[in-house]
């Protein structure tokens, strides 16, 4: 509970807005159904009653539009985020996080939990 991670996520529960785009929710449940299957039907109720905004996963992405991040199944991710037009994204992913500096993020910010911790 007291972990980098969770400070983050409860700050953003607290005073910002949490977005999510659907391949997120699909993957986490994946991953869940993989590894932790018995413990599926507590996060399916944990996200049921999770206060978020759910956005599209665009599915037919013009590359060129986007920052060039190195694993393409991100790039979708990456998409939903920008279109949204959310301001901070906050991932500990290397791929997400080795392109906070490019030009071609618009106003996006990539911060990693800790990042996001201390300035917020």
């Amino acid at each position: 509970p007291g972990s980098i991670p969770a400070q983050a996520f409860e700050k953003v529960l607290k005073d910002h807005r949490l977005v999510l785009c659907s391949q997120i929710i699909e993957e986490l449940l994946a991953i869940f159904e993989k590894k932790f299957n018995n413990k599926l039907a507590g996060l399916k109720l944990f996200i049921d009653n999770l206060s978020y905004e759910l956005v599209d996963t665009p599915t037919n992405i013009a590359r060129d539009d986007y920052p060039g991040i190195r694993d393409e199944a991100d790039l979708p991710i990456l998409a939903a985020a920008i279109n949204a037009n959310v301001s901070v994204f906050i991932s500990g992913d290397k791929d997400f996080l080795s392109i906070q500096d490019d030009e071609n993020l618009y106003v996006l910010t990539i911060l990693s939990p800790k990042e996001f911790v201390v300035k917020f």
